[in-house]
């Protein structure tokens, strides 16, 4: 067997301090990207669900202006036309 000396086992400790170091900076720049992509992706869902929510708002609001042209547009109509005549009352006589 071989002993190591002093200088061995210092260098062989600094190696593997180094090497747990790189390890722990290697795992902490990977966790980084894992969020940064997270991120992206909450970033991306929420674009889209405001699209939708806008899509839905102007599709919403187009049927509700339909609508009240519509009514304006039978109002108009109504308006137009001439009031039915009334119908005169049988007499109890006839």
């Amino acid at each position: 067997m071989s002993t190591a000396t002093a200088s061995e086992v210092a260098r062989l400790r600094a190696e593997e301090r180094f090497k747990k170091t790189a390890l722990r900076e290697r795992e902490a720049a990977e966790a980084r990207r894992h969020e940064e992509e997270r991120g992206r992706a909450e970033t991306a869902k929420v674009e889209r669900l405001r699209a939708l929510r806008l899509a839905r708002d102007a599709e919403q609001a187009a049927a509700a202006a339909l609508r009240l042209e519509e009514k304006r547009a039978a109002a108009e109509l109504a308006a137009q036309q001439p009031a039915p005549a009334k119908r005169q009352r049988r007499s109890a006589q006839s």
